[in-house]
């Protein structure tokens, strides 16, 4: 099952997509902890250039893994005055940053 989602305090901001999105931060904390998902994050700022440029592509991305329904992958998109909420705690430095969580571990990002 493939599970996206959108945390976000911004209604107005424009990294949304057409797939069907969950906004709930302790649903996507569940995941987490379920240890069972392959999980891709973007921390993101609605104002922030590069972060507008990587929408189309995090979109396109959101879209593939929605259609091939690959199992066990979950897409988030959290806003970054939220990350206090997620669990493991999550920090970074700047905006986009991508992070890949599984087995309730932070990983960098560094795939294609």
């Amino acid at each position: 099952m493939v599970l996206i989602y959108h945390i976000t305090n911004n209604t107005n901001d424009d990294f949304g997509n057409d797939v069907t999105q969950n906004n709930d931060v302790s649903s996507l904390n569940d995941i987490i902890m379920q240890n069972n998902y392959n999980i891709y994050l973007v921390v993101y700022d609605p104002e922030c250039g590069a972060c507008k440029g990587l929408s189309p592509e995090w979109k396109k991305m959101e879209k593939h893994v929605h259609e091939q329904k690959l199992k066990n992958v979950a897409i988030a998109k959290v806003h970054n005055q939220l990350l206090d909420k997620l669990k493991p705690e999550i920090e970074t430095e700047f905006v986009p940053h991508i992070i890949k969580l599984r087995k309730k571990k932070v990983y960098p990002y560094n795939e294609s």
